[in-house]
């Protein structure tokens, strides 16, 4: 089955996700690959270690340093050169993967196929499972206004089921796209993710960081030093650009705001907001708007033939 068959068969839709889509997403994942990122982006020196004696892959060859295991002393290069080198391998560690979702009252907002809640609710859901099919640790957050769950990570099928259910509740007891009480920030999600995750995690935090501006910079810094961070940042088309000379008016069934066509490019500077965030820390961003196709977004990323032509075409 190529994308193109997946994508007909497989589409988010409406105001609420549901939950027999959410885990239906389990047979359409089956192409992707998470290594394809984590191995390939520029933060990612975490996945592989070097080991001080022997590992599972050569690496090289290099001078002998106080500490390194004399068993890895290379007699014939050290012979060679008369000075004594040691061989460095290196080995596979193991790299939690913690999925952190934002359903806050903000993301229950959509103009296409479905709410951004809804996508959101998606994308992690399909993360989870291709994380579970590589036998990966999955850990989770989820944020709403006033509560949030936390899961550690565990390498088990229970685990992305009760994170994919929980993503359901949480989306489905939004009702507004304005919060009722005072809400918990960006930065508080940041916070609670110290909480999840450990040094060497590849983290993924789907948001429409519409607050993005609350985020205290040395937690993000201390977390992208430690981690693998991936931004996948949640839009509508409303949130670019209203049709042209016209105004709409949205609301929750009691109150009714005007969107304003001076409102609309709020997105593009969030966009400049987030990329200011993100470059000087390596922190990758993936974009998703509630009209694009969920598979094919994910199989441009999570796919080698698709990401690494994509690396290639942004160096021309």
């Amino acid at each position: 089955m190529n994308t193109t068959q997946r994508s007909e068969l497989f589409e988010l839709k409406g105001v609420y996700p549901q939950l027999q889509q959410l885990l239906a997403l389990r047979k359409y994942t089956q192409q992707l690959d998470l290594d394809t990122q984590i191995r390939t982006s520029p933060s990612a020196g975490n996945w592989q270690t070097r080991m001080r004696g022997r590992g599972l892959d050569f690496a090289e060859v290099r001078l002998y340093q106080p500490g390194d295991d004399i068993r890895s002393i290379d007699w014939r290069v050290t012979a060679k050169t008369q000075k004594t080198h040691t061989r460095v391998f290196t080995q596979e560690r193991e790299r939690p993967i913690i999925l952190a979702a934002d359903l806050r009252s903000d993301m229950f907002f959509g103009s296409v196929n479905c709410f951004k809640s809804v996508a959101c609710a998606g994308v992690m859901s399909a993360l989870a499972w291709v994380a579970l099919r590589s036998k990966d640790r999955v850990g989770g957050l989820v944020i709403g206004d006033s509560s949030h769950i936390e899961l550690r990570p565990k390498a088990s099928r229970q685990r992305v089921l009760s994170y994919i259910r929980y993503l359901e509740q949480y989306a489905g007891q939004l009702h507004s796209p304005i919060a009722t009480d005072a809400k918990q920030s960006l930065d508080q999600l940041f916070a609670k993710l110290k909480q999840v995750s450990r040094p060497g995690s590849a983290i993924y935090i789907a948001s429409d960081f519409h607050d993005i501006d609350t985020l205290n910079k040395g937690r993000l810094l201390k977390l992208a030093q430690h981690n693998q961070v991936t931004f996948i940042v949640i839009s509508d088309p409303l949130e670019w650009q209203l049709p042209s000379q016209l105004n709409l008016s949205v609301t929750d069934g009691e109150n009714t705001s005007l969107l304003r066509q001076s409102k609309a490019n709020l997105m593009k500077n969030r966009e400049e907001q987030i990329a200011k965030f993100c470059k000087p820390l390596n922190i990758e961003i993936l974009s998703l708007s509630t009209s694009d196709s969920l598979l094919k977004v994910l199989e441009q990323r999570f796919t080698p033939h698709h990401y690494l032509n994509k690396k290639q075409r942004s160096r021309l």
